[in-house]
């Protein structure tokens, strides 16, 4: 015999059920709701920029969003952001079966309207793209900084292998470095990599540079901030001492020509350490890049 299901269970079902539509209905309305409120707000803040001549003020939102002397990047954005704007706002209307049976008319012309700028966004920000490239935010943020990232080991890894002109491809043309504090500075590449060839281009010379813990901040677009820890150790065969420290770079970036290139670099000791080769029982170099007899 079958039993028959009590009151209780099914009202509470019912109950629940209602709940959950609730729930649904609430949270789709949250999101369009949050979606026009933000597509008018675009709409008020760029597009009102625009309006009255005031474009400038949009890096307060992003830097170098806004640029005087691009006008026609200026347009592309401008029609981007405004076509998001109306798609944002014009959006949920298309979704309600109710706008549909009352204002036909009404809801066709949105429709046609939210394609329209549909294509226009996407228009305006392919063009921005192909002129400026692509802005910046937390995805692009780790593609730069991985490329600021090769372009240290880059030059760590020419520093110690000597490779003098493939080391300067590292620098602009103005850059300037400081280290020892300050006590060594020099302004210029070619200043630079003369100091690098006369303190390290021995062949008796040898060094390994390593970095690692990188921070590094933007400032814009194109430029950039970092901050690296070193670990460095010098045999100097000719005085016959073994040099061993650790230190903080303190670097700035710039980005010419779609490359990063280092404008600053220097370096404050944390401590640093001689020893005498001769005073260490056993102590044989055993292989050297520049020395054929000690190949290893």
């Amino acid at each position: 015999m079958k039993m028959k299901e009590p009151q209780t269970t099914s009202t509470a079902k019912g109950l629940s059920g209602l709940a959950l539509i609730g729930s649904a209905v609430a949270m789709v309305a949250a999101v369009w709701i949050s979606a026009t409120i933000f597509g008018v707000y675009i709409l008020i803040f760029f597009g009102g920029g625009l309006a009255t001549g005031n474009a400038a003020r949009w890096n307060q939102s992003l830097p170098d969003l806004f640029n005087p002397d691009k006008p026609v990047a200026t347009l592309a954005l401008g029609m981007h952001f405004l076509a998001g704007g109306i798609i944002l706002a014009l959006g949920p209307i298309q979704l309600f079966a109710r706008v549909r049976e009352w204002a036909p008319r009404f809801h066709h012309w949105t429709g046609r309207l939210y394609i329209t700028t549909t294509f226009l966004a996407g228009v305006g920000g392919l063009l921005f793209i192909a002129l400026e490239g692509t802005l910046g935010g937390f995805p692009m943020d780790l593609v730069e900084i991985e490329a600021i990232k090769r372009l240290k080991y880059k030059y760590l890894r020419c520093l110690d292998q000597k490779l003098w002109d493939e080391l300067a491809e590292c620098f602009v043309e103005n850059a300037t470095s400081a280290s020892g504090g300050g006590k060594y500075s020099f302004e210029g590449r070619d200043a630079i990599l003369e100091c690098l060839r006369d303190a390290m281009g021995a062949d008796t010379f040898l060094s390994s540079h390593q970095v690692h813990h990188p921070e590094i901040d933007f400032s814009s677009e194109t430029r950039a901030s970092g901050v690296w820890a070193l670990e460095d150790v010098v045999i100097d065969l000719k005085w016959e001492i073994t040099i061993r420290g650790a230190a903080f770079y303190e670097d700035e970036y710039v980005k010419k020509d779609g490359a990063w290139k280092i404008q600053h670099t220097g370096y404050q000791r944390t401590y640093e350490e001689v020893q005498s080769r001769k005073d260490v029982p056993g102590l044989k170099l055993t292989a050297s890049r520049w020395d054929p007899a000690v190949q290893g």
